[in-house]
């Protein structure tokens, strides 16, 4: 033991990046992070595992829910670990170390129920987000900002993972609302009629919209011509925001800053406190580079925040191109509840794959059924009807109260329509669902 104390100390010495936090909070906050890592990595090995023996009806949407928030899941790891050694403290090295430190339990039973999955899921997600929430703790306790965002965007990405487990866990078939168009859809659903009217219920102009509104299609053109011209698959968020702009669909206006110095101007310019988010045509989602830092509240944040960002994008993926920022006030501001009372946030996500034909299926839940949201399906309904390059569009977040809906953050793809068809693919199906 004493020949190898000199050794663990010059280990130390090695891995002690240079910080301002005092040897107690590096210890603490090091300490509350590899939990929460040992409990991230337990997590994503158990919904890969669900998501690879999920069976039953509903298998194809399990399959892809759990597929997709494993990925997400995933991406949180090595910010994680990152942040742990950038305090100067010391990550997870092996399986066995993750083993000693989780919390979450695996699940090695022959065959899971799929209910079961959903609910096991909900609970190790929201025991997730509350280690977070004590992380999130010390790390106030201590002034270490930087983890404190951090783990602000990933208790928001933890709870929406409860919550659409949760939502799935309790659908039954007598639970799907029915919306004045949604006959052909729950038909459908259950083997009933069959495509070709829900494709003409699209495209119909809906009921009392025509005189109040006429949808900018050559803006939408411009939009997605020049993406297409320059070889891109997916819109950056002011991009996807201009679509929804031609279509008079509400939300969050976004700056876009070519530098930190036009980041801090612009932030200036809105007021405090702001949002500040990656630019890149090349990333699907900014959290895969930890390109979202919320709640900034003066200039050397924001100058702190992009530096931060920039370091990522060339760690993380070097093969991305970074086109600046985006600048956002907060609509949340840190510690409000919500940005106005009874206010929620929800996804809208329309998409096309190649089983049926074209057709839209638009689901939501019944204390959505505001005129509010009802506008806003429907004109979501007519830009995907007016433009079959749309392939994929979610607003995620999107706000919703009593005064109406706003859109916070969009992402879109695009493709290139079949001269034959007019769509991405010979036969694509559209798909909308409100959660």
């Amino acid at each position: 033991m004493a020949a190898n104390a000199p050794r663990e100390e010059r280990a130390r010495d090695a891995l002690d990046t240079p910080n301002t936090l005092s040897a107690d909070a590096v210890s603490a906050i090091s300490k509350a992070l590899n939990r929460v890592l040992a409990d991230t990595f337990a997590l994503y090995m158990k919904t890969k595992n669900f998501h690879w023996h999920v069976s039953g009806p509903h298998f194809r949407d399990y399959h892809l829910l759990f597929d997709e928030q494993a990925a997400q899941v995933l991406a949180t790891t090595d910010p994680v670990a990152e942040r742990t050694r950038k305090i100067g403290g010391a990550t997870l090295r092996s399986i066995g170390h993750i083993a000693k430190l989780q919390r979450v339990e695996d699940n090695d039973e022959g065959f899971v129920a799929p209910g079961e999955m959903l609910r096991e899921l909900m609970e190790d997600n929201k025991a997730l987000a509350e280690a977070m929430r004590q992380a999130h703790e010390l790390a106030d306790e201590h002034d270490d900002v930087a983890t404190e965002s951090l783990l602000e965007v990933w208790i928001d990405e933890a709870e929406k993972r409860v919550w659409f487990l949760f939502e799935a866990s309790r659908s039954q078939p007598h639970d799907l609302p029915r919306y004045a168009r949604g006959r052909k859809v729950i038909e459908r659903a259950a083997g009933g009629p069959g495509l070709k009217g829900d494709q003409e219920a699209v495209q119909e102009t809906p009921d009392g919209m025509a005189a109040d509104f006429s949808p900018d299609d050559p803006a939408v053109r411009r939009v997605l011509a020049q993406a297409l011209d320059e070889g891109r698959r997916r819109l950056t968020d002011p991009e996807a925001k201009a679509l929804l702009a031609a279509y008079g669909i509400p939300f969050v206006h976004t700056h876009v800053a070519r530098s930190a110095d036009e980041a801090v101007k612009l932030a200036a310019e809105i007021g405090y406190p702001v949002a500040l988010k990656v630019l890149s045509p090349d990333l699907e989602r900014r959290a895969e580079v930890g390109g979202v830092m919320l709640n900034l509240e003066n200039e050397q944040e924001v100058r702190a925040a992009a530096r931060d960002i920039g370091q990522r994008m060339a760690q993380y993926r070097p093969d991305a191109r970074m086109a600046g920022f985006t600048v956002q006030r907060m609509i949340r501001p840190r510690g409000a509840v919500h940005r106005r009372h009874g206010a929620r946030e929800s996804t809208l996500r329309a998409s096309r794959d190649a089983v049926f034909a074209p057709a839209l299926d638009m689901l939501g839940r019944e204390d959505d059924r505001t005129r509010a949201i009802a506008v806003l399906r429907e004109r979501l309904s007519q830009l995907l009807a007016h433009h079959p390059e749309i392939v994929e569009l979610e607003i995620d977040p999107l706000l919703v109260d009593d005064e109406g809906a706003m859109a916070l953050e969009v992402r879109a793809r695009v493709a290139r329509t079949d001269t034959k068809s007019g769509d991405p693919t010979r036969a694509n199906r559209c798909r909308t669902g409100l959660s």
